[in-house]
């Protein structure tokens, strides 16, 4: 479970950071600013899911050729572009979907980890701490949106 959710964090992080990078158009200075917020905001987050998970005894699923996979697959089904260049609330939207997956993928990964009896209270702690950054994140990006 923790390690498709650090698959799940690094493709997001990766996707703020590129839309940090192609942020253009009329908002693009705060778009700008916002994505890298939330690229580095992730990027925590990754660190944190990493250690953790090597922490509790599963430094096996570190492995990067295991996660390049996950990564590899996540990307694919839920990272479509339309042709041609982005409007800009379309980096945001893209963002905002890819922070409610995160938050649904913590809620599947703290059931599967309580099914099994495998849920400390450090994974539990970890878990309700990123679902709060998260949800800061699509508050934050709701804004953006005008409170889509």
């Amino acid at each position: 479970e923790l390690a498709v959710l650090l698959a799940w964090l690094k493709v997001t992080a990766q996707v703020h950071q590129v839309h940090h990078w192609t942020a253009s158009g009329d908002p693009f200075y705060g778009d700008h600013l916002l994505f890298d917020r939330l690229y580095s905001g992730v990027t925590e987050n990754v660190d944190a899911v990493a250690e953790k998970m090597v922490g509790v005894g599963c430094s096996d699923l570190a492995d990067p050729t295991m996660l390049m996979k996950h990564m590899k697959a996540i990307q694919d089904g839920v990272y479509q572009m339309r042709p041609g260049l982005p409007q800009p609330g379309d980096l945001a939207t893209r963002s905002i979907e890819m922070e409610k997956t995160v938050i649904d993928v913590l809620d599947m990964c703290k059931a599967s980890l309580s099914s099994k009896n495998l849920l400390t209270t450090g994974v539990d702690n970890m878990l309700a701490d990123l679902a709060d950054s998260h949800e800061g994140n699509v508050y934050l990006l709701k804004q953006r949106l005008g409170g889509v």
